[in-house]
């Protein structure tokens, strides 16, 4: 039986193909070997972003074991990240289409560093990530590997791990034959192998005067330009200028109604920024008091775990650098996986229920979660102020919904969902670092309930559903 180990230099995949090279034929991978490996184990190196390289790795295999996320490359955050959640997706859709029985996805204890260490943490416990290297892209590949499993993608048993030493060693054996229906977890030991550093006093609140907003040119951004403009002084930003956006017309894939981009003179600026280069963020969120985050790709695998979640994580970073306390985080809602394991039958469907993403749609839902992971855990850790506004559809008022048509009852107007986002910079304060605030009409479904961004933002949906439903 041939098993594949990924992440094969670290210490853990060192002792793994030691310990199982008798019980299996192993074949190793990395991006590079800084020793000789064992006699008899086939090595091969290559970056798991490769899908081509991914699909050979895994032919004539009959099980792996994904342990690349527990060895991040130091001083590469962005390819770290991207081998974590991209390298995991890869590998899971390659061993579904080879009908490879499981992965075992190696994590890390030190999700529970925060844990006072008198508990003993068994497999229920939350784990609480922190938002550095080793811990961000264990979780996020959990993450990845969970939505996927549940899914239906392929089976994946989680083991998370202490010290790399032959403690470790049972736990992966078990891991291999532990029923398994989709997901489960199982833990080496019952602590964090490390303590967590004392955390980072929070940042101080300041008023909000300067707002940047990252996608402006997309419709979501120019509601909430059009809404905060008259209070705040705005960085419009985007990957192209303005102008040139503009110009090019409407997109094909964005609602016949949706707002146009829109340029404003001064007191306002504008600035070209990708959201996936570090540098730029960083340069556009100089001088800024909040960041409005509504940049997003849908429909392209590789861009959307960029734009949605290595740009999510290159704003948060600009953020903590330049001590922003307010970022609006925005996205889909995060309840669209269908079947036994989501909630597409069910009704009052709050905020703050887990989320089910899915990972349809070319990654979409997918990968604002894992952004939306990667803003929980910075929140958190620093003391932010991190609204996450969630949309579905969006209505106008120049293409009516029919009377019998199929509304979604998670629907909102572009009107509403711009006041929305300037509700969300406005309010003055949240009642926990990170909160998920649905933004919903008053729809007449009873399904998606908004109380919770009402009462939290004070923000109130102003445009009935019978002035763009025709009832």
């Amino acid at each position: 039986m041939r098993l594949l180990i990924t992440g094969g230099d670290s210490a853990f995949a060192r002792l793994a193909t030691e310990h199982l090279r008798a019980s299996f034929e192993v074949r190793i991978t990395d991006t590079t070997f800084t020793s000789p490996l064992p006699d008899g184990v086939e090595s091969r190196t290559g970056d798991l972003r490769d899908e081509a390289f991914v699909t050979a790795l895994v032919t004539d295999v009959e099980a792996i074991l994904h342990l690349a996320p527990l060895s991040p490359t130091p001083g590469d955050a962005t390819a770290n990240l991207e081998q974590a959640t991209l390298g995991s997706y890869y590998l899971a859709h390659a061993a579904k289409k080879m009908q490879i029985e499981r992965i075992v996805l190696g994590s890390t204890m030190q999700l529970f560093a925060n844990v006072d260490p008198k508990w003993p943490i068994s497999e229920y416990w939350r784990p609480q990530p922190q938002p550095t290297g080793n811990e961000l892209c264990a979780w996020l590949a959990e993450c990845t590997l969970r939505e996927m499993a549940r899914d239906g993608v392929i089976p994946t048993v989680c083991i998370r791990l202490g010290n790399a030493d032959a403690t470790v060693l049972p736990t992966i054996q078990q891991a291999f034959a532990a029923r398994c229906n989709g997901w489960r977890i199982l833990h080496a030991t019952q602590q964090s192998p490390v303590l967590a550093p004392q955390p980072p006093a929070g940042l101080a609140a300041r008023p909000i005067k300067n707002v940047v907003i990252f996608g402006a040119g997309g419709p979501l951004a120019v509601s909430a330009i059009q809404a905060l403009a008259p209070h705040y002084q705005l960085r419009l930003s985007d990957l192209k200028p303005l102008e040139e956006i503009i110009a090019a017309g409407p997109r094909l894939d964005q609602h016949p109604g949706a707002p146009r981009a829109i340029t404003l003179g001064a007191p306002h600026d504008e600035r070209v920024a990708d959201v996936t280069d570090a540098a730029q963020v960083m340069a556009a969120c100089e001088g800024m008091d909040a960041i409005v985050n509504c940049t997003v790709i849908r429909h392209h695998v590789v861009n959307s775990f960029r734009v949605n979640t290595i740009g999510a994580y290159n704003v948060m970073q600009a953020a903590v650098a330049h001590n922003i306390r307010r970022v609006v985080h925005t996205g889909p809602f995060q309840i669209g996986l269908d079947g036994a394991a989501g909630y597409t039958w069910d009704d009052f469907v709050v905020d703050d229920v887990p989320a089910r993403p899915g990972h349809g749609m070319n990654t979409y839902l997918q990968t604002k979660y894992l952004g939306q992971e990667i803003c929980r855990a910075f929140a958190l850790q620093y003391g932010l102020e991190v609204p996450s506004l969630f949309f579905c559809d969006f209505a106008d008022f120049v293409n009516l919904r029919p009377r019998d048509s199929g509304v979604h009852p998670f629907t909102t107007t572009w009107r509403d969902a711009g006041r929305a986002i300037q509700s969300a910079v406005a309010v003055p304060s949240l009642p926990t670092p990170f909160e998920i605030l649905h933004i919903n009409s008053d729809m007449p479904h009873g399904v998606f309930p908004n109380d919770k961004a009402k009462r939290i933002l004070g923000w109130q949906p102003q445009d009935a559903p019978e002035s763009w439903w025709q009832v």
